[in-house]
C-alpha cells in the first residue's frame, strides 16, 4: 500500500481504493444558482469578486501553503499539505471509505516521512474540517508516478475536489521529472474512468481480481511527453 515497502500502493478516489492506483468521482461541472430574485447586483459582484481570487490562488500551491480553490455555493475548499495532527483523522476516514483495506496511523506517518522528497500529499478542507486527502509516489526523476490515494467524503464529492487533487498531483510529478503517472481503477466504477480519460489517462491493460474476487482493475496510463 503506502510506502515503496509495501506491495500494494492503494490509491482511490472517493470510494474506490486502488490496489497500486486508484478510483475517482468526478467534479460536478454546471450552473450554480446565484440566488432568489431580489438579489442585489452587489452582492453577486463580491461573490463571483471571491471565485476569481480564488482561481487565481490556486496557480500555486508551494509548501504548506493553504490554496482556496473549488466552491460548494459560496463557500471555498481549502488545501493545504498534511501535517502530524491530520494522521488520527485520516485514519478514522481510511476505515470509513476503505474498510477492506484502510491504512493505519503507522502506514500515514511512514508517508509523511517520504514529503517532499519522494511524495506529495495534500488535504482539503471545508472551514476547518477535512474532506478529502491524495498522495502520489514518485522515487526518481525519470520514472513513472504512482498515484497513491485520492479519497473525498461522500457528502463533498462532485464539487471538484478530486480533480483539483489530480491537478496538483500531476504538477507535483511533472515538476520532478516523472515521465508518466499511473494508476488502477476498478472496473465498474465508470465516474472515476471517465474522469481519467478526461485528464488524458489511457487503459493499457487489466487485472484481473485486484479488489478481489470479480473485481477487476483497469492499469491507466498517461505520458507526459
Amino acid at each position: 500500500m503506502a510506502t515503496a515497502a509495501i506491495g500494494h500502493e492503494i490509491e482511490r478516489i472517493g470510494l474506490c481504493r486502488i490496489e497500486h492506483g486508484h478510483d475517482a468521482v468526478p467534479p460536478r461541472i454546471g450552473d450554480r444558482p446565484l440566488g432568489q430574485a431580489g438579489l442585489q447586483i452587489g452582492v453577486v459582484a463580491g461573490i463571483a469578486a471571491q471565485f476569481r481570487l480564488a482561481d487565481a490562488a490556486a496557480e500555486r500551491l508551494a509548501g504548506g501553503d493553504r490554496v482556496n480553490h473549488g466552491r460548494i455555493g459560496i463557500q471555498l475548499h481549502a488545501y493545504r499539505q498534511p501535517i502530524a495532527v491530520d494522521i488520527p483523522v485520516l485514519a478514522s476516514y481510511e476505515k470509513q471509505l476503505f474498510p477492506y483495506s484502510p491504512w493505519n496511523s503507522a502506514q500515514f506517518k511512514e508517508e509523511f516521512a517520504g514529503i517532499p522528497t519522494t511524495r506529495y500529499m495534500s488535504v482539503a478542507e471545508s472551514g476547518n474540517t477535512i474532506v478529502g486527502y491524495c498522495g502520489v509516489f514518485l522515487p526518481a526523476p525519470g520514472v513513472e508516478a504512482d498515484i497513491l490515494t485520492v479519497a473525498v467524503l461522500p457528502e463533498y464529492r462532485r464539487q471538484g475536489i478530486a480533480k483539483e487533487f489530480m491537478r496538483q498531483i500531476e504538477q507535483w510529478s511533472q515538476e520532478r521529472g516523472a515521465s508518466a503517472m499511473m494508476l488502477e481503477v476498478e472496473h465498474s466504477n465508470e465516474s472515476a474512468i471517465e474522469l481519467y480519460k478526461s485528464l488524458g489517462y489511457m487503459k493499457i491493460s487489466v487485472r484481473m481480481d485486484y479488489y478481489g474476487p470479480g473485481k477487476d482493475a483497469f492499469v491507466m496510463r498517461k505520458d507526459f511527453n
